[in-house]
């Protein structure tokens, strides 16, 4: 199998005809020209960066919406250089509107890079060669290709399980935006409609920081890294892009495509750029609210994280454990994915131990609101454990959060889309903030590269602790708890057959579990799950609230009961 994979690799004879053609086609490309619009627009960011104080200077992107407009801002702004890192971009409208614009920067002279990982991002071959021969100023590269093509067949994800499965499993999971060197994005979103606000029916929450300072230096070694490692290609060297690149089968279609312009979405489009266009916007939104920072440090694994020894190799995971190992009285963790690696546990375990009366509350997703059912199905079967052993404090984020309005930029106000959390933050002390790519899981741990930044200073921490609160709050998500006691033979019965089921890796058949969801009864304030009155002031609403698919049930445990051996990769 190897061998027939292989062959479909394109030999050296063939990449240089591939380089031939691609280098002509670039000769041939156009630039921008000496009008108004061929120079960078003029931006308040320009004076910062010029600046140069040495201070960091950061800002908090919560709203799609917004990440688009400042992403749409800045690359409009650049001068010298434009550095895109992410794990999935899909060819769709908001992605078609931002290559066109970095494809408009690449002709004004603007070196642009996009690095994106493979699995999930452009699946179009003739649009990729279309790319490849766009500017020499426009690279596109991706990272860790299955069988060096840019589309991964069917059979391909059976094959790779086979023949190479770490190598297939390790994909880039880093994000990063950077402009001219000295100003980057980093955080959870990565390139597609439902992003960035623009999807009728469904909404990732996410976030972001953005950043200005020295570590930016930092954020731009870690992209150079990546961006000259073995496992990152030349678009066009991939073996079915360069195919179609000898075959002249690219196509003559423009390079952006844009959707059709009475629809809704190019309506909000039209609206974003234009607000992209606006100073006075730019300055109030993004650059008045940012905050100067005590210390700010960048993490980042290496490429090379998967079978490396090193420990700068696995460098986010050992800074996010240092970071909760020093953790005194509270920890605030908010991620989309609920699920702890063995390392993890005993590290919380432990620290429990240490600190009894430390606390430890994690936002994270419902079975409504997730998307990645397998995974949430995985915490759903060891609630009991974070609760019980660990002493977590749970809350799980509603589909439907009554402060919607404040995160997401509907198309219709009146029609909120299924919110699904995506950002991944933890504060510790109400003094240290982690923001970053980073899911806090055993995928995060062992398989995928992360990055995060990490700032220390009080009124940032307080800043993102308060955004994290306001999600757990009883109108934004349902608490998690132990069920009621009933009469003790039957709940000492229940809990012992649920000890033994949850312990089997398959067959977790036994369905009365241990911990329930809750929310508080009108006319009750909300009270915390140890409270006396705590039953009395919340009605439970079962394991899967707002889930009325029986299906969606159905399949959530039984991937409880039989997927824990997959545990490991998730």
């Amino acid at each position: 199998m190897l061998i027939v994979l292989a062959g479909c690799a394109l030999g050296p004879a063939r990449r240089a005809q591939v380089d031939a053609r691609v280098s002509e086609a670039h000769a041939q490309s156009r630039d921008c020209g000496d009008g108004q619009h061929c120079q960078a627009m003029p931006s308040p960011f320009h004076a910062l960066m010029d600046a140069d104080d040495g201070r960091h200077r950061v800002l908090i992107l919560n709203r799609g919406a917004d990440a688009l407009r400042l992403r749409l801002h800045l690359v409009r702004a650049a001068r010298e250089s434009i550095d895109v890192q992410t794990f999935i971009f899909q060819d769709d409208a908001s992605s078609e509107v931002l290559i066109g614009e970095l494809l408009a920067a690449a002709r004004r002279g603007v070196r642009v890079r996009v690095l994106v990982d493979q699995l999930f991002s452009f699946n179009q071959v003739d649009r990729l060669a279309q790319l490849a021969l766009a500017h020499p100023n426009f690279q596109l590269r991706y990272f860790n290709p299955t069988f060096r093509e840019a589309r991964t067949q069917a059979w391909e994800y059976l094959a790779s399980g086979l023949c190479c499965f770490r190598r297939f499993n390790q994909r880039m999971h880093n994000k990063l935006f950077a402009i001219d060197g000295r100003l980057a994005i980093i955080g959870g979103r990565n390139y597609r409609d439902s992003y960035y606000d623009l999807k009728a029916d469904f909404a990732y929450y996410d976030r972001e920081v953005l950043v200005l300072g020295p570590a930016t230096a930092d954020m731009l070694g870690s992209f150079e890294r990546f961006w000259r490692h073995r496992h990152a290609s030349r678009v066009a060297h991939l073996a079915d892009v360069g195919r179609t690149l000898l075959r002249g089968d690219e196509g003559d279609g423009a390079l952006a495509h844009l959707p059709d312009p009475a629809s809704p979405v190019a309506a909000r489009l039209r609206g974003l750029v234009a607000d992209a266009n606006d100073v006075e916007l730019v300055q109030a939104r993004f650059i008045a609210p940012m905050r100067t920072v005590e210390k700010l440090r960048f993490v980042a694994d290496l490429p090379s994280k998967i079978g490396s020894r090193r420990p700068e190799a696995n460098a986010a995971s050992l800074a996010i454990r240092e970071l909760f190992t020093g953790a005194q009285k509270e920890v605030l963790l908010q991620t989309p994915y609920l699920v702890l690696d063995r390392t993890s546990r005993e590290l919380f375990r432990q620290h429990q131990l240490d600190h009894p009366d430390m606390r430890v509350r994690v936002s994270t997703n419902s079975l409504a609101a997730t998307d990645a059912y397998p995974v949430y199905a995985l915490s759903y079967k060891y609630k009991k454990r974070y609760l019980r052993e660990l002493g977590f404090q749970i809350y799980e984020m509603r589909p439907d959060p009554a402060h919607w309005p404040r995160i997401i930029e509907a198309e219709d106000p009146g029609q909120p889309p299924r919110v699904s959390l995506h950002g991944k933050s933890a504060v510790v002390d109400r003094r240290i903030a982690l923001v970053g790519t980073h899911n806090f899981d055993p995928r995060s741990d062992r398989f995928n590269t992360e990055a995060a930044v990490i700032i220390e200073d009080t009124g940032f921490a307080a800043e993102l602790a308060q955004l994290i609160e306001r999600d757990m709050e009883p109108a934004n998500s349902w608490i998690i708890a132990p069920r009621e006691r009933g009469p003790m033979p039957v709940y000492w019965l229940s809990r012992t057959l649920e000890n033994i089921s949850s312990a089997l890796p398959v067959f977790d058949l036994w369905p009365f579990r241990y911990a329930s969801s809750f929310q508080p009864v009108e006319g009750c304030p909300p009270l915390a799950r140890e409270h006396p009155d705590f039953y009395r002031c919340h009605e439970d609403v079962g394991d899967f609230p707002g889930v009325e698919n029986v299906l969606a049930r159905i399949r959530a445990r039984l991937v409880a009961a039989f997927g824990a051996p997959m545990v490991p990769i998730l």
